[in-house]
């Protein structure tokens, strides 16, 4: 769907979004599923959707449809040509008429043309808005179902490192046991690892799942032959950043925003069928020539001709005038609607990120450190007969929640600056390493 790119929508580049900067550095994943040689990035996956996508193709072709309307809005009406054949011929001094040949021409009064071409030139210019908008919730789609999959990486590759933490545990578990401890201690360990098991399957569902969500958004098919999901993507292990403040992302959404774009090109269409309305009452002339057939050796008559409708329907036409007046009206305040609705969904975008990146600061700070802490010390703990499994167990699983909310709000901190950058009316695709 390259073809389909018109010059007036940037190129898709590895070039990140200039409202945010998502820094390199990444942690390989340690899934042992081999999939990291073949990870998908994020600005694969949003190339693949701007080539394969039918909505953002859809968007385009009405845009296509569109720009056909001012020709047809500008042309003239067709000339009309008759014939008449006298059944009973009319005598002259020169002869009898036998035909009557006429064609005539209406042409719409000064300045009616014109203002149907503005109409159909603002309707294009709302349906390029229109695609550009639709190009912007793709991308903003695409990077959201893809933070998901990579969220789903990083919570998997979480519970794997777990369950192998917990199973080294098991000989030295073992050991106690034949060496006095209770049955339970190692009954309690088992349950744990089937408990992590059946997450880990669990987990596997949920990754065909998110794939498929990540690949329709892509607007792509599950491959045919085994409907294998998406290669595991890499979620950095790097903080976002905004580079405007509120006030400017605002300045920026209501001059940049394609939606308030088209809109305001509804508002200029309604202008001009206003105008219109006001000068549709005004009659067109029609013109036109004849000529009369003079049998008998007779000379051929000729003339011209032009007139008018007679606009007798008053009511019609200021209720006309009043029906495009209305629309204008619908029209601007569609407009304004539109940027107080817009406004909120950036603020509300914007206090997510900062909250997220509080989120993410207190983690790395505070918590992640911690729980890495508890889990060497408990494990210390246990090897030296000072605690029990379930205490270990629990001290796992309190880390491990840990660890999964950390990446979860890092996932939630990349999204909200992705829809930060899109609702200011970014065009560059973001890009993670």
């Amino acid at each position: 769907m390259n073809s389909l790119v018109p010059s007036w929508v940037p190129h898709p580049t590895l070039l990140n979004v200039a409202v945010f900067s998502l820094l390199a550095a990444v942690c390989p994943l340690m899934a042992g599923d081999g999939d990291r040689e073949s990870s998908l990035s994020l600005t694969e996956s949003l190339e693949r959707a701007l080539k394969s996508s039918p909505s953002l193709e859809s968007a385009y072709r009405q845009y296509l449809a569109a720009t056909h309307l001012e020709p047809q809005a500008t042309a003239l009406p067709e000339p009309q040509v008759s014939w008449t054949h006298f059944i009973e011929q009319v005598q002259t001094r020169t002869g009898p008429q036998e035909n009557l040949f006429m064609i005539s021409q209406t042409v719409p009064w000064f300045g009616k043309l014109r203002l149907r071409g503005e109409a159909a030139g603002h309707e294009a210019g709302a349906a390029r808005h229109r695609y550009e908008e639709a190009r912007l919730d793709l991308v903003r789609d695409v990077s959201l179902a893809w933070l998901d999959y990579a969220y789903l990486a990083r919570e998997t590759e979480i519970t794997r490192e777990s369950r192998a933490l917990l199973a080294k545990l098991v000989p030295i578990t073992e050991e106690q046991v034949r060496g006095g401890a209770p049955l339970t201690q190692q009954l309690t360990l088992e349950l744990a690892l089937g408990r992590i098991d059946s997450q880990l399957d669990e987990l596997d569902g949920r990754r065909s799942e998110t794939s498929a969500r990540l690949r329709a958004a892509m607007g792509e098919n599950a491959p045919p032959e085994n409907g294998a999901p998406l290669p595991w993507p890499d979620l950095p292990d790097a903080g976002a950043d905004l580079d405007a403040d509120l006030a400017t992302l605002a300045d920026q959404l209501r001059s940049r925003h394609p939606r308030l774009a088209a809109l305001d090109e509804a508002v200029a269409k309604a202008e001009a069928q206003a105008a219109l309305a006001r000068k549709n009452a005004i009659p067109d002339p029609t013109i036109g020539a004849n000529i009369v057939d003079i049998g008998g050796q007779g000379e051929t008559a000729a003339g011209i001709s032009i007139g008018f409708r007679i606009p007798l329907a008053f009511g019609k036409y200021r209720a006309e005038r009043a029906e495009a007046a209305e629309r204008q009206a619908a029209a601007e305040a569609a407009r304004d609607d539109a940027e107080l609705k817009l406004r909120a969904e950036l603020e509300g975008a914007w206090n997510r990120f900062q909250a997220h990146a509080r989120t993410v600061k207190r983690y790395r700070e505070e918590l992640l450190p911690a729980a890495e802490q508890i889990i060497e010390v408990s494990e210390t703990s246990y090897r030296a007969g000072s605690n029990s499994v379930r205490d270990v167990i629990d001290d796992q699983r309190d880390a491990l929640d840990v660890r999964k909310a950390y990446w979860r709000a890092l996932a939630e901190l990349h999204g909200s600056a992705i829809r930060v950058g899109v609702l200011a009316g970014e065009t560059e695709l973001p890009s993670l390493p």
